[in-house]
């Protein structure tokens, strides 16, 4: 049916598709111009199987601008003719791919992959003015592909490198380092906890070196380098333990003491410090007094009742790991207790002036906003206050020696308002001039044109959507058809996480001519949260076809074994496979014409008994990757 469909249907296009001035057709200067490129060329091309393929399309209305007219996309293929249908399918036969008005665009992608089959293609795109879904003199434009074979191996595979990775050198990284293999292009390294464990790919890349900055402090990992070109890789022969040392923590931010809250005491607060296992807090009587330390601490508080209340004191805290360095000081802040006869004996002066270049970030961050300004000259500290409208109360969330301050507090996602106050502990500032707003990052919405292939390929399915504006990431969902019901949502798994916008799903077992359909679902995530999940769609691999039942002579022939099959629709040929027991290796003895279906079998033995099994092979040179039903037999001898 193939064969003929490509000698009557051609015909037709050629008929209709009369191409003028190298392969493009036009009613008269002014008409629509459609044009077709493949990979960026007119062609005629001859490119390799595994090569890389994009089709684009591009028209010029001229004076047919706003027509409406009939769109035709259509493939000549060696394995058929197939149409072009929105939102983005290939169909078997020639259809329309569109019927409305006329636009110009140019390079729209309408095939972003490799070919399936070796062969001859011819592209054709094209409008006619009839509206009515018929071929009728379209001016169009073609493109020619030839299809070779794979790429033969140019290098042997390439054999594993020595690695070593670097022990407690670096706070920050471990720097993995490998010698050169004879043949490599290109080395991806692994990691693993133990050496055992699954092994996980952290990079693919050409140099010799890869600095290791995802490793937790004082953990032991272990590392392999696979040296790889397109021939293969090599084997995981070596490897090496390598860790970081755990970085000093950072000085401790917004340190506050209390004013005047309570009479017994003064409370000095901080926010914690990542690493840090305990805090050192000072305390002094005045800025640029000598500090004392007067506590360490496990916790991010400490109450000081050894104060007196005509005082005020000035605080500081550091922050410490185990034995290793402290960090440095962090923000001063000074406090005093309530006293019974009133405030304490001394005055803070507003005499510093006002910060100036408040910004504060719009979306950027999922748990923070980050606001900065322009340092004040004399300044030690600032304090930071925020409020949820302009003219609302002012509340102080912190303080820090920086020009800039995370707000990890922030409520919800509303738009909030940022202010700040510079300080030395002896003068303070007026509030900012100017203030600045700020806002959390917003979840992304559901991914549209999810979309699953029927088919086209062997033992893989290939899942494709349309980005999403502030999508990081995509989680792809999988349910086997088979439990498609009212409850299918709950079997659903996780099956990747990808930056792309395409996926092949390799997982799916091996083609067969059962091969079953999974139905898949695409939702886009961020730091802020993920999506929910849009109208998915289901796809297959590649159906091979059905192998036949054979049936074997049992010693009715003295020279040989008779095997005899039902013929199968659509087989190019018939492999013949042979062992001694059933669950025997299978070994194939013969290869013949789908128009046969008896082979006699003269290399045996007689009469010792053998099984045999035959599977149909389609026009593609496809056959299924399970073994269907056998026969034994045996022939008599003489």
């Amino acid at each position: 049916m193939w064969r003929r469909m490509l000698i009557i249907i051609p015909i037709l296009i050629i008929a209709v598709f009369t191409p003028i001035h190298d392969g493009l057709l036009w009613a008269d200067a002014d008409g629509p111009r459609p044009d077709i490129k493949i990979n960026g060329s007119d062609g005629p091309l001859t490119l390799f199987q595994e090569d890389p393929v994009k089709i684009t399309v591009s028209l010029a209305c001229g004076g047919a601008a706003d027509q409406e007219f009939d769109w035709w996309l259509i493939a000549e293929t060696p394995f058929g003719l197939y149409s072009y249908q929105l939102p983005a399918a290939w169909a078997s036969g020639i259809s329309v791919c569109l019927q409305e008005p006329l636009i110009n665009f140019s390079d729209y992608s309408v095939y972003e992959s490799t070919l399936p089959a070796e062969g001859e293609y011819v592209f054709y795109f094209g409008v006619d003015d009839r509206v009515n879904g018929s071929l009728d003199d379209p001016v169009f434009d073609s493109v020619a592909l030839l299809c070779e074979g794979t790429h033969p191996p140019s290098n042997p595979c390439p054999d594993p490198p020595g690695i070593t990775a670097t022990d407690g050198t670096h706070a920050d990284k471990i720097v993995v380092n490998w010698k050169a293999s004879e043949f490599a292009t290109s080395y991806d390294l692994y990691r693993a906890g133990s050496s055992k464990g699954e092994k996980e790919l952290i990079t693919s890349t050409a140099s010799l070196s890869y600095s290791d900055y995802s490793a937790a402090c004082n953990t032991d990992y272990y590392y392999w380098v696979q040296a790889k070109n397109a021939t293969g890789g090599s084997g995981f022969f070596y490897y090496d333990i390598g860790y970081r040392q755990c970085a000093a923590p950072k000085a401790p931010s917004n340190l506050r003491a209390s004013d005047g809250s309570h009479r017994d005491r003064i409370r000095i607060t901080w926010d914690p410090s990542s690493n840090a296992s305990t805090y050192d807090l000072y305390r002094a009587e005045s800025e640029n007094g000598e500090k004392t330390k007067i506590q360490s601490t496990a916790d991010n508080s400490f109450d000081d009742t050894a104060v007196s209340c005509d005082l005020a004191y000035y605080y500081w805290v550091k922050a410490k790991s185990g034995d290793m360095a402290e960090s440095g000081f962090s923000n001063c802040d000074p406090g005093y207790k309530a006293c019974s006869a009133g405030s304490p004996s001394y005055a803070l002066n507003v005499n510093m002036p006002a910060p100036t270049g408040v910004t504060a970030t719009d979306g950027q961050y999922a748990g923070k906003i980050v606001v900065r300004w322009d340092s004040v000259p004399g300044a030690a500290s600032y304090n930071v206050f925020r409020a949820k409208e302009n003219c609302g109360v002012k509340t102080k969330i912190g303080s820090t020696g920086n020009t800039t301050y995370e707000d990890t507090t922030v409520p919800d996602q509303s738009t909030y308002y940022y202010w700040v106050k510079a300080t030395n502990c002896v003068e303070y500032s007026e509030f900012s001039i100017k203030h600045d707003t700020g806002y959390l990052m917003n979840r992304p919405s559901a991914p549209a044109w999810v979309s699953a292939s029927d088919g086209k390929y062997m033992n893989k399915i290939h899942i494709k959507w349309k980005s999403v504006a502030n999508a990081a990431s995509y989680n792809i969902y999988r349910v086997n058809f088979g439990k498609f019901n009212l409850s299918f949502w709950l079997n659903k798994e996780k099956i990747r996480t990808t930056s792309k916008t395409s996926f092949y799903d390799a997982s799916v077992p091996s083609s067969t001519s059962r091969s079953e359909r999974y139905y898949y679902w695409v939702e886009a995530s961020n730091a802020a949260g993920t999506s929910d999940v849009n109208v998915g769609d289901s796809g297959y691999a590649y159906r091979t076809l059905k192998d036949p039942n054979v049936y074997a002579t049992d010693g009715s022939l003295s020279c040989c074994v008779r095997i005899e099959w039902n013929a199968v629709n659509g087989a190019k040929r018939y492999d013949i496979y042979r062992a001694t027991f059933a669950e025997g290796r299978k070994t194939k003895i013969a290869s013949v014409g789908g128009d046969r279906n008896t082979f006699e079998d003269a290399s045996v033995t007689c009469p010792v008994k053998y099984f045999y099994w035959v599977k149909a092979v389609d026009r593609r040179g496809f056959t299924s990757s399970e073994y269907g039903g056998y026969d034994s037999g045996f022939c008599r001898g003489q």
